[in-house]
Formats: C-alpha cells, sequence, structure tokens
C-alpha cells in the first residue's frame, strides 16, 4: 500500500458542538478522498471514542459549550499517558497557535476554514502520527 492510500483510510474523528460543522466536515474530508470519517457533537465522548478506535487524527472545535476543546486535550493527555496528541484544534481565534500547541495538539487550522489550508495541514498531521507510529519504542 503506498503512502497516499495510508492517508486515505487515516480513521478521522470530528468533534464540534453543532452537528451541522461535524456533518459538513464529513463530508468535505469524504470528498477529499478520506474514507474513514466520524464524527460526533458530544465533546465528553472523545477519550471513550479515541480509546475504542485510536484515531490517527481528531479534528477538535475549541469553542464549545460545557467542555472545551481544551478540556477535551486534558482528557486525552491524561488517558493517553502522553503529550503528543492526535489532535488538530479548529478556531476561529487566530491567535491561539501557541495555546493549541501548548494543551497538545500538533496543529491549527483557523475559522473561516481554507479547504486547501486544512487539508494540507490534515494530511501532514496524518503522516507526522504515521511516522510516530513507526518509530522505535512508540506505545501509543
Amino acid at each position: 500500500m503506498n503512502d497516499s492510500q495510508d492517508i486515505s483510510a487515516a480513521r478521522i474523528l470530528v468533534v464540534d458542538d453543532m452537528q451541522d460543522n461535524v456533518d459538513l466536515m464529513i463530508d468535505v474530508l469524504n470528498y477529499s478522498g478520506f474514507t474513514n470519517v466520524t464524527g460526533t457533537s458530544d465533546p465528553r465522548a472523545v477519550a471513550p471514542l479515541h480509546a475504542a478506535n485510536d484515531y490517527d487524527l481528531i479534528l477538535l472545535d475549541i469553542q464549545m459549550p460545557g467542555m472545551d476543546g481544551f478540556e477535551v486535550m486534558r482528557c486525552l493527555r491524561t488517558a493517553l499517558g502522553t503529550d503528543c496528541l492526535p489532535v488538530v484544534a479548529c478556531t476561529a481565534h487566530h491567535d491561539y497557535l501557541q495555546k493549541v500547541l501548548a494543551a497538545g495538539a500538533c496543529d491549527l487550522i483557523k475559522k473561516p476554514i481554507d479547504l486547501a489550508d486544512a487539508n494540507k495541514r490534515i494530511r501532514r498531521a496524518i503522516e507526522h502520527r504515521y511516522a510516530l507510529r513507526r518509530a522505535p519504542g512508540w506505545t501509543k
């Protein structure tokens, strides 16, 4: 299997408190060639879903009521026992890059979403995750 096929089969979870945004992003990712994309509008479900599915990438909205994306990343860090999360954060706050990186995300997609830029960042994050998994001593 070549790298392009590997990336297109990546397990991706889309997380946004607005179900319409989840559905739209799933459609966009499917159109972009990704074949294994699911979503949730419940941020509390992310850690259990990741434990069950070992996602290659989690696209995570930061501004959500009740439990924001930073809280979700704290739960993931605790559950995974690592600061290296398979998360690309999504936010309209363009000055959040350092904050989301410090929280464990590997990148930031700015809203409104530029599809070409988002696709590039998503593919790069998946490639990075695959490289980590091939590294000696990788445990999750």
